[in-house]
């Protein structure tokens, strides 16, 4: 696995508008962004930095500073394992003992960009489905077979994004 360098100070050297940002670990269940950030880097698309961060918190030093924001993250809302689905926004949850692991759910760090003033004009989440199992447990073979299809979803996001910026040029 190759291994994707984090800035220290992110929010005031980026060099793109736009910025995929993987959640997740090196090991567990919860590597699968990690593992989609790599085939992804493997595969260089122009103009993106792409990042694994290890908890949301790191999230909101990329807000400050870009158009366009991706977030990776695995997720459990039942589906088979293995499904990608870009989750809204709105759809996010906060609790007052966050589920994730992180020590802080992705909501709480989003509303804290937007209180900052720092919300970047477009926002996408893919969640990929994991199996709910303890994290030691091997990633279910349907999860690693989604990984070409999230790589196809997101290069159509950007596509998406690359076209409403032109247009929003003239």
């Amino acid at each position: 696995m190759s291994r994707i360098d984090r800035n220290p100070d992110p929010a005031s050297e980026l060099e793109s508008e736009i910025a995929v940002v993987a959640l997740g670990s090196p090991h567990g269940l919860d590597r699968i962004g990690w593992l989609i950030a790599d085939e992804l880097q493997r595969q260089q698309p122009s103009g993106v930095v792409i990042q694994r961060l290890h908890s949301p918190w790191e999230v909101v030093d990329y807000c400050s500073s870009l158009q366009c924001l991706m977030v990776i993250d695995a997720c459990l809302s039942g589906a088979p394992p293995g499904t990608a689905t870009w989750i809204s926004r709105d759809s996010l949850t906060a609790s007052l003992i966050p589920r994730s692991s992180h020590g802080i759910d992705l909501k709480s760090v989003l509303d804290l960009a937007d209180t900052l003033g720092w919300t970047p004009r477009r926002l996408a989440i893919l969640g990929i489905e994991i199996t709910p199992a303890i994290d030691e447990t091997p990633l279910d073979p349907r999860v690693i077979e989604a990984i070409p299809e999230c790589i196809e979803r997101i290069q159509r996001q950007f596509a998406d994004w690359n076209k409403v910026c032109k247009l929003e040029e003239r």
